[in-house]
């Protein structure tokens, strides 16, 4: 079993966080939310992957990954949150599929994420 350090942890717990807010902010979001948002999102988890030296140059160039599994959990989530849109079971159904979410998405990330670790040399 690989363990896993308490960076890698944090760093996985916050874009978790973050996609569990995405989802929120999709089934629940009106107006400019729905637009400001997943650029707002973006930005963060850039300066979030930059700040945990998690882009990388070199051979490894790019962001760390758990794909493709990570990218299908994410378009499911997204896909239930737009059904879940302007529904009758909206106000308590999209709060708990982003918490089922956040969830999945932290338990894939720890277990099959790519997290590159830096070397004191």
């Amino acid at each position: 079993m690989v363990t896993m350090n308490s960076s890698a942890r944090i760093y996985w717990l916050v874009l978790s966080l973050v996609y569990g807010l995405s989802l929120s902010v999709i089934g629940l979001g009106q107006g400019v939310w729905l637009w400001v948002f997943p650029v707002a999102a973006l930005v963060f988890i850039t300066i979030h992957a930059y700040v945990n030296g998690q882009i990388v140059s070199g051979a490894n160039c790019g962001f760390p990954t758990a794909t493709p599994g990570v990218g299908l959990l994410a378009m499911v989530g997204g896909a239930a949150a737009i059904l879940l849109r302007n529904s009758t079971i909206t106000y308590w159904a999209v709060p708990v599929l982003s918490a089922i979410g956040f969830a999945a998405m932290f338990w894939f990330l720890t277990k099959h994420g790519t997290f590159y670790q830096h070397r004191s040399d």
